[in-house]
């Protein structure tokens, strides 16, 4: 092999990643401009549902438990996977006239957050478990 094919294979790797880069970060900006969030948040909430559906393949495919035993678990992880996003649409909603930041919204809470995360578990189990009955 000569030093011109190395250096072709080089510049094809190079344009390569170079792609791959730019179709990943076009995929984050379509998708935050899409939900009206910021990149580094859109990202997250990218990052977190990348994670969350390995996580859920992984546990569907090693076959630890059946996908109606992980419904209401899966759900609720979901529903996870987007606090960045309330939080960063409670930023952009809660100024007031004057620029200042106010209090943060009820829906972007963490108490609300977490009673809603508790709530589709309850829902979601317990009505698995009256159905059993």
């Amino acid at each position: 092999m000569n030093r011109k094919d190395e250096n072709d294979h080089a510049t094809a790797i190079l344009v390569a990643t170079f792609g791959v880069v730019a179709g990943v970060f076009g995929f984050v900006w379509l998708f935050s401009r899409t939900l009206n969030l910021d990149m580094n948040c859109g990202a997250a909430v990218l990052g977190n549902l990348f994670a969350f559906a390995i996580c859920l393949w992984g546990v569907l495919v090693l076959g630890l438990l059946k996908p109606t035993d992980i419904l209401p678990a899966a759900l609720a992880g979901l529903w996870a996977c987007f606090w960045p996003a309330l939080s960063d649409w409670c930023a952009s909603t809660s100024e007031s006239d004057c620029g200042v930041p106010d209090d943060v919204v009820w829906w972007a809470t963490w108490y609300i957050k977490l009673g809603v995360f508790v709530g589709i578990l309850l829902a979601g189990y317990g009505g698995r478990w009256r159905q059993r009955r």
